[in-house]
């Protein structure tokens, strides 16, 4: 970790988001979209959407209408409403603090707890995915 901040001071998240459950949202939007996209979507989203109790009370169908231009909409949206259910029956609306409780959340793949590991949850930040600790073995010590 040190000789990646010592090469890359200035690395940071290229999604937009204020809260470890914008970054939950974007993340889950970025499968197979480009960060562009995903910020241009979320910029109305998080608006409409401010808690995990309104992705998870909103109409799929909806949340499907939002989302339609970042690709496998439908997936996509099961996973929102799946992990915001998830996120406020467990936390009741505060953001989990661990990697387990992070991971535990549905459609969560291994990768992503890593790219929230960081600024939103005060923890130290690790932006990345399980092709950056494959291609960069020993970066991480």
């Amino acid at each position: 970790m040190r000789r990646l901040k010592r090469h890359y001071p200035d690395a940071a998240c290229s999604l937009d988001f204020r809260t470890p459950l914008d970054l939950l949202v974007a993340t889950i939007l970025s499968a197979q979209c480009t960060d562009e996209r995903v910020n241009r979507v979320t910029k109305s989203l998080f608006r409409k959407y401010p808690t995990a109790a309104a992705y998870a009370e909103a109409p799929l169908s909806d949340l499907k209408g939002e989302i339609q231009s970042t690709g496998f909409f439908n997936n996509k949206a099961k996973s929102i409403e799946r992990a915001a259910r998830r996120w406020f029956s467990d936390t009741q609306a505060r953001s989990p603090r661990t990697s387990t409780s992070w991971s535990s959340c549905p459609a969560w793949a291994a990768r992503r707890p890593t790219s929230c590991w960081g600024p939103p949850t005060e923890s130290p930040p690790a932006w990345s995915s399980t092709r950056t600790w494959r291609a960069s073995p020993g970066a991480w010590d």
